[in-house]
């Protein structure tokens, strides 16, 4: 028996390959079916199983950050004695190597309020068992000080280190330190594991005497008012009455009382008033206790305490902002009745980036809806081209899940934009299938059932080269668990994931299309059109 040729296997390979095609889209039926199938899976899948949106990817540092906050009355030489020798003692073992992790270097600084400290493991791998010694043994057990530690981002200043801020703002910011400690205890309760900071910190509210001066009074007494208030400095910090000079040096003379331990003890402060009639401080003004910050921060234009919240690592930045604005009316409703809520810079630009690049890929659509009704003279055609484009979203969106079940993968903006350019690719295979398909109609004038079929068997092996050399190009980056893959994962999912789904499904979801629309059906080229073609 004779060997058949070369051409006749592949056209028997290529009826066996059209002949499950032609079997489901046969009738009208099945291509409404088809079509509604294909066109509202895509919906389906992003509503219910998009990723949680995130900015940018947590690209690592190598380091391991800490900060102590202490009283702002610790002086440099307590806490070098109490905090920093310990903590260097405490790193020792693990920077001789005597100790795992080993330590490869470390540094501390020291300002005002708070402690900084750097720390880097000498084997990369150890960073978490390095963050975990420096939580729960370096930094513990110093009275009086609040501790955290972080894994930063090299991309921290962009958005990188997945922290957001939001403002409490009230004119009566001094009375609100008992109702943001409540908030703050509440948010940690949300979010277990999360390190909340308050600006200015908490410590810096400190008691505060304010003195109403009984102006009536003070005239019955004969005083003037500005002599009452060299009294109250005289109570307080010193009056100033002078400076002496001795020809070298000039001292400033204060004069000043040995204090008073309370309010109380100040109320009772005696005075001796004109005429020699003895009063008391409580008689000439009244005192009330309250507290006061230190430092004064104002955020359009209104006192306010901001709070810095990095979610923990299994919580996306996008989750954590949608947590506060959750928790927003029981956190007002633990602060002064003027009180509002202002979110930051941050959680806003989540938002509108997220938007901008949203109106990005429809403008995108749009030019090209616009471009390949040009190009192929088709309204129609172009309409068909712009359907396939969330056949490629549904793939996107399911490798995203299956991504998520051996890493955490959230929807950041790179990849938002790898959806942008998955559009630009799933595009190509439909039109060349649209391509072929006007060929056959227009030139040869053939039937459009018969063209359908004719172009793809045409133009299948062309798509089939070409998506899979997109695939196996994103594929190293979506495989490669190297350092700094974070960046560049979430986008290559996208494009492996939607051009895979697209190269399955355009085949069913064009022919549907061409079948029940039937563009170019009836159209000749003219004659001026092809001499245009090889002018």
């Amino acid at each position: 028996m004779a060997k058949p040729s070369q051409d006749m296997v592949d056209a028997q390979q290529q009826a066996q390959s059209l002949h499950w095609l032609k079997k489901i889209t046969h009738s009208r039926k099945q291509q409404l079916s088809w079509i509604m199938i294909l066109l509202a899976s895509p919906i389906i899948v992003v509503l219910t199983m998009l990723p949680p949106l995130d900015y940018l990817p947590p690209l690592k540092k190598d380091s391991i950050d800490s900060f102590i906050r202490f009283p702002a009355s610790a002086h440099l030489d307590l806490i070098e004695q109490e905090i920093v020798m310990p903590m260097a003692n405490r790193l020792e073992p693990y920077l001789s190597g005597n100790a795992e992790p080993k330590v490869k270097n470390y540094y501390i600084a020291v300002s005002p309020g708070i402690m900084s400290m750097g720390t880097r493991a000498q084997d990369q791998t150890q960073i978490n068992e390095l963050k975990a010694l420096i939580s729960n043994e370096v930094m513990k057990g110093f009275p009086d000080t609040k501790a955290f530690t972080t894994q930063g981002s090299i991309t921290g200043k962009f958005g990188g280190n997945r922290s957001f801020t939001f403002h409490i703002q009230s004119e009566h910011i001094e009375h609100s330190a008992a109702g943001i400690s409540k908030v703050k205890a509440m948010l940690e309760e949300a979010m277990p594991g999360a390190v909340i900071r308050t600006s200015p910190s908490l410590s810096a509210f400190k008691p505060e005497l304010t003195i109403q001066v009984n102006n009536e009074r003070l005239s019955e007494l004969g005083w003037q008012y500005a002599e009452f208030q060299s009294v109250v400095q005289m109570l307080g910090d010193g009056y100033y009455i002078g400076e002496h000079f001795d020809g070298q040096t000039r001292i400033n003379k204060i004069l000043k009382t040995s204090g008073t331990d309370s309010p109380s003890k100040l109320a009772q402060t005696p005075l001796l008033g004109y005429g020699g009639t003895q009063h008391y401080f409580s008689d000439i003004a009244q005192i009330e206790e309250s507290s006061s910050l230190l430092k004064l921060q104002r955020v359009d234009r209104r006192r306010a305490v901001s709070l810095t919240v990095i979610p923990p690592d299994e919580l996306t930045l996008g989750e954590a902002v949608t947590q506060v604005e959750q928790l927003r009316m029981r956190m007002l409703a633990e602060l002064p009745s003027d009180s509002a809520i202002l979110m930051g810079q941050t959680a806003n630009k989540l938002h509108q980036s997220v938007n901008n690049l949203l109106l990005l890929m429809l403008l995108a659509i749009v030019l090209l809806f616009m471009i390949v009704a040009v190009i192929l003279r088709s309204i129609k055609a172009s309409l068909m081209v712009t359907l396939t484009l969330p056949l490629g979203a549904i793939g996107g969106v399911l490798l995203l899940n299956v991504l998520n079940l051996f890493t955490k993968q959230t929807l950041d903006l790179l990849t938002i934009i790898g959806f942008i350019i998955l559009g630009g690719l799933v595009v190509n295979n439909a039109i060349l299938l649209l391509c072929a398909y006007r060929d056959h109609v227009v030139d040869e004038g053939m039937q459009v059932k018969d063209a359908v079929y004719q172009a793809i068997a045409q133009r299948k092996r062309p798509i089939l080269i070409s998506t899979l050399t997109s695939i196996f190009g994103m594929l190293p980056l979506l495989l490669n668990p190297g350092v700094g893959s974070e960046i560049y994962r979430g986008l290559s999912a996208v494009v492996v994931g939607g051009m895979s789904f697209s190269l399955l499904f355009s085949f069913i979801l064009i022919p549907c299309l061409l079948l029940l629309f039937k563009p170019y059906a009836g159209a000749k080229r003219s004659a001026s059109a092809e001499v245009a073609q090889y002018a």
